[in-house]
């Protein structure tokens, strides 16, 4: 039984996402398990006072596969949208009970294994007790046990966003922007019955009374506290997807015995060739950033890195800059595009299909994946390693793992002039994008990463 917020077929829910549907089709081709999977946190009916249930939905992947989703949860989904209201996701019981009801209906399963806990209460994970034989599993996709924020991103209210060195959660009240729970309704995909719906007036109730805000220091202590104990003594194992999430996790506190070292298989590591895509000696010299507009990911950064390009530097670099956009990315792109002039070339793709990887990353000689957060493993730098594009990357999180921590492509997060330093120097000697190669890691593909999950759950 696998969990995650969002539907296996959803939109949403981001890399674990992808990673799920890469995990579920190698799976159905190659093995003779039983999987099941539930969602919960993102559906709820036009009576918000119509209790939470579990019922079961289909999905786009595989009749094989069956999908099970709790509507009305007491804990909304994703966690952005119930970070100031941590009470739900702390003492309710009710989620408790239709897991246990669920569990017993199926007959129990060997494995449970929760990709989050964002949609659920923490107590869930206390049905170990009823549940003995079942191995409970709990990978760490994000940061969300030590930040409801799952980003360890601080936005403060006085402004000056950075990355969190969490010592203590005395700060935490004080991080989180107000949601717009108007604008987040809209957002939200609904049954068919309730799509046509004149008016949103009870929904916004709904939504107003399941997160209103909370700017209680104790709450959030409790929060991680509870998330500690409960993890440590309810999870067989705890998989951590770079050594960098698992030295932040052990030093939070999290059972160094249990936490395990487990690279995310993914697709594209089966046509890894660690070679170069494009010609290194080739002009002009194209960059690429993929991802998305926002400060986390460095896109900010970036611009400003590349508005103190040198000009003699810049006009003979191409940059792609494939991020998916709306008109309220207007003013970044004004931005992007007041630095054309300096540039040879600066192209702006709305978003991308993963089928169009291959042709958007041919002939790039660079990627750019200067994160400004613990980015735990970003798809997008295995995808661009996957298809000959080595990659200039920030030191946080687990992108530099993927080349060993090559001095000449990796940099100090946020740092201008460390960032320019190893550009110019990388331009200037084309050789290092051939032997990048030296310290690239094979990918783990769906196979090995499998074989290391099986010996985890029958362990």
């Amino acid at each position: 039984l696998f969990y995650n917020w969002d539907r296996i077929d959803g939109t949403v829910g981001g890399g674990v996402n992808v990673y799920q549907r890469n995990l579920f089709n190698y799976l159905l081709k190659n093995t003779q398990h039983e999987i099941y999977v539930i969602n919960s946190g993102f559906t709820y009916t036009r009576d918000h006072d119509k209790k939470a249930t579990l019922i079961k939905i289909d999905n786009k992947i595989s009749d094989k596969i069956q999908t099970f989703e709790i509507i009305n949860s007491p804990v909304i989904a994703p966690a952005q949208q119930s970070i100031k209201n941590l009470r739900y996701y702390i003492e309710d019981m009710k989620l408790y009970g239709i897991f246990k009801d669920f569990i017993k209906e199926h007959g129990e399963f060997d494995v449970i294994h929760f990709n989050n806990l964002e949609g659920l209460s923490i107590n869930v994970s206390k049905l170990k007790e009823e549940f003995p034989r079942t191995k409970f599993i709990f990978s760490l996709h994000n940061y969300f046990l030590i930040c409801s924020k799952v980003s360890l991103w601080q936005t403060p209210k006085s402004g000056a966003n950075r990355n969190c060195i969490k010592q203590s959660c005395a700060e935490c009240a004080d991080c989180y922007k107000k949601i717009n729970y108007g604008v987040e309704i809209f957002s939200r995909r609904y049954f068919e019955k309730v799509k046509k719906i004149k008016g949103v007036g009870r929904l916004l109730k709904l939504y107003t009374r399941l997160s209103p805000d909370s700017d209680n220091v104790d709450l959030y202590r409790e929060f991680e506290a509870k998330n500690l104990e409960y993890v440590n003594k309810y999870c067989d194992a705890i998989l951590a997807v770079s050594n960098r999430v698992k030295e932040i996790f052990v030093a939070h506190g999290f059972d160094e015995n249990k936490v395990k070292l487990s690279y995310i298989g993914t697709d594209v590591a089966n046509i890894q060739t660690n070679t170069n895509c494009a010609d290194i000696n080739s002009n002009p010299f194209k960059i690429i950033f993929l991802g998305y507009m926002n400060e986390e990911k460095g896109f900010f950064f970036l611009q400003e890195a590349l508005r103190q390009m040198p000009d003699e530097l810049a006009k003979n670099i191409v940059l792609t800059v494939a991020a998916k956009y709306t008109p309220r990315n207007i003013m970044d792109i004004m931005k992007l595009n007041k630095l054309k002039p300096k540039f040879k070339d600066i192209i702006l793709q709305n978003g991308y299909k993963r089928d169009e990887q291959k042709q958007l990353l041919q002939g790039q000689h660079l990627g750019m994946v200067p994160v400004m957060w613990e980015d735990n493993l970003p798809q997008t730098a295995m995808e661009q390693i996957a298809y000959g594009v080595p990659i200039l990357c920030s030191n946080l999180g687990g992108a530099s793992e993927l080349h060993s921590h090559n001095p000449d492509f990796t940099f100090e997060a946020g740092n201008v002039e460390d960032f320019l330093q190893k550009f110019e120097n990388i331009i200037n000697n084309r050789n290092l994008l051939q032997t990048y190669w030296d310290s690239v890691k094979p990918l783990t593909t769906m196979k090995e990463h499998v074989k290391f999950l099986e010996q985890v759950y029958s362990n």
